[in-house]
């Protein structure tokens, strides 16, 4: 069976990686620290430089053009020891992930404002080791020892392209539009060294050998996609709500896998052990939910301003497709075949709460100084992954393992706003705990996260 420890191999660091890298959801929702230091409860409120990427129907607030980024920080933490097996991320990554410009115009006299902007949809860097040790039985039913050590980094990721605009419908009603382009590319590369003592195999003459592997995996994902977001918003001094659909849309994920390994008997090669694998166009298309979001923003004084949103994200039902056939015809015709498997995903309900006070200090260097603090609840959908007849080391298992991922965020901002320029700075905590099932048996990872975001706005 000379691939079957190979195999497990492969199963093992896809469930590890997969577990603790929940982060790699999409983020459905938009950029900007004065946001993220709301806990982005923004749907209602949505009239800054980020609206394009929350509610565009806030755009039609701007009287004038304004320029916007942001450079933020991510970084991950976690640690997680259950029966000997330890896992420990860490690591940070930096970049600019958020970018937007909007001008108002006018068409026939009627006010539009328009926008583009960029924004990240996964938080982009993950950098996690596994330990494991465990007991098992040679061929003469002897107890012996083995180790698993594991790690895996995830660099880039997709992110999305917002264009749109907004304008006024009717008095205090406003109507907003925008078409996201998800597009981007992610690499991880995946390491593990499996050391077994002791092991007997048929290979072996029936010797008691030391059982050395390397294991490397180096993916490369490539994404795209399209959707559409449709705003409405209802502003008066003191309150504002807004509405917000998503419409649902397949996300295509192409893949190009590399996988390398090593075996050694004794210290020793062992050739016919010793594999190298590459396997490309790997397509999958995942099915993303229609998402409808309600908020509002009302001012319980002209400094304080409260926030909240609440989201539906209808997964349930929700498809993944693998393609397993492809061919070109004669012609020039492609022909695919896809394979359907139900992830067994379950809807979602999302609670996003903030507040913002604007301190006016009285200091010229220091004009205004916004403080803000936010909570989001932000579950993500449960899975169920069936992996049947899993052969390790010449014995069959059958290996099934749900996957429950509940997000807590706890942000905090500050800033500074001058008559044209705004700078403001935010910081989210997450506590993102994974529940895993396997065997029957609960396994908690208890995932934290740092995030630091700094927006520089710019009015002309």
């Amino acid at each position: 069976m000379r691939w079957s420890l190979f195999k497990f191999l492969a199963i093992f660091l896809t469930l590890t990686t997969t577990a603790f890298c929940q982060f790699q959801n999409i983020d459905f929702n938009g950029g900007g620290a004065r946001a993220e230091g709301m806990g982005k409860a923004f749907l209602g409120v949505s009239d800054d430089i980020s609206a394009v990427s929350w509610n565009p129907a806030g755009l039609y607030v701007h009287e004038k053009p304004v320029l916007g980024f942001s450079f933020g920080s991510f970084m991950p933490r976690g640690k997680f020891d259950y029966r000997g097996t330890k896992l420990d991320q860490s690591g940070s990554f930096n970049k600019i992930s958020f970018l937007s410009f909007l001008a108002p115009l006018r068409i026939k006299g009627h006010h539009f404002v328009g926008s583009i902007s960029y924004s990240k949809a996964f938080e982009e860097y993950s950098n996690s080791a596994y330990d494991t040790s465990f007991l098992y039985l040679n061929a003469f039913g002897l107890v012996n020892n083995g180790a698993i050590s594991s790690s895996s980094e995830y660099h880039g990721g997709p992110y999305q392209i917002n264009i749109g605009f907004g304008t006024r419908m009717y008095e205090n009603i406003s109507f907003g539009f925008s078409a996201n382009i998800l597009t981007g590319k992610a690499f991880t590369e995946s390491n593990a060294y499996t050391f077994l003592e002791n092991l007997v195999r048929d290979d072996s003459y029936g010797q008691e050998i030391f059982f050395e592997e390397d294991y490397t995996e180096i993916d490369s994902t490539a994404y795209s996609g399209v959707n559409f977001t449709v705003g409405f918003k209802y502003n008066t001094d003191k309150l504002n709500a807004g509405l917000v659909i998503k419409t649902p849309y397949n996300i295509k994920a192409t893949t190009d896998i590399s996988l390398y390994r090593i075996t050694k008997y004794n210290g020793l090669v062992k050739n016919n052990w010793t594999d190298t694998i590459f396997v490309d166009d790997i397509l999958q298309k995942v099915d993303m939910p229609l998402i409808i979001g309600v908020g509002t923003g009302y001012n319980l004084s002209e400094k304080m301003l409260v926030a909240m949103d609440m989201e539906y994200r209808g997964f349930k039902d929700k498809m993944v497709k693998t393609r397993t056939e492809f061919s070109i015809q004669p012609g020039g015709d492609k022909e695919e075949t896809f394979e359907e498997t139900d992830p067994l995903w379950q809807n979602v309900f999302t609670v996003r709460m903030g507040a913002e006070y604007m301190w006016e200090t009285g200091m010229e260097i220091f004009p205004l100084v916004p403080l803000r603090l936010g909570f989001a609840y932000l579950p993500l959908s449960s899975s169920e992954l069936k992996i049947d007849s899993v052969v390790i080391l010449d014995s069959v298992y059958q290996v099934v393992t749900t996957a429950k991922t509940i997000n807590y965020n706890f942000s905090a901002g500050i800033g500074v706003h001058w008559e044209q320029i705004y700078l403001d700075l935010a910081y989210t905590y997450s506590s993102n705990d994974v529940v895993n099932r396997i065997y029957g048996i609960d396994q908690t990872l208890e995932n934290r996260y740092h995030h630091f975001n700094l927006t520089f706005t710019g009015y002309f």
